[in-house]
């Protein structure tokens, strides 16, 4: 068993089109990821174009804004899941809010 304290986690920061993502990665490797990400408002990130071998799923924790895959454009609010399949382009704007999402990636 491990307990994990958000606030012990280590920060990178990675700019965007517009802004930067915070990520706070609790585990890490080629086939598993899981964190959190943080944007301030008025962000696009991460820097285009942006897409991932593994299928990743977000969870909206606070925060809402816009997601695309290039080809459509949804917004999402607080309590949404966003779903991806590994190498679709994504990218995300805050729209004047805060975000903090749950990230998860997996093969």
């Amino acid at each position: 068993m491990r307990l994990v304290r958000e606030a012990d986690l280590k920060i990178v920061t990675v700019d965007g089109d517009r802004g930067q993502v915070r990520i706070k990665d609790v585990v890490a490797d080629e086939n598993f990821v899981f964190g959190l990400r943080e944007t301030g408002p008025n962000c696009l990130v991460p820097k285009k174009p942006h897409k991932h071998r593994l299928r990743q799923a977000m969870y909206v924790l606070e925060g809402s804004g816009t997601v695309t895959n290039g080809k459509e454009k949804m917004p999402f609010n607080k309590g949404d899941f966003i779903l991806f399949d590994g190498d679709e382009e994504h990218y995300f704007d805050s729209n004047g809010m805060n975000l903090k999402m749950i990230e998860v990636r997996l093969p």
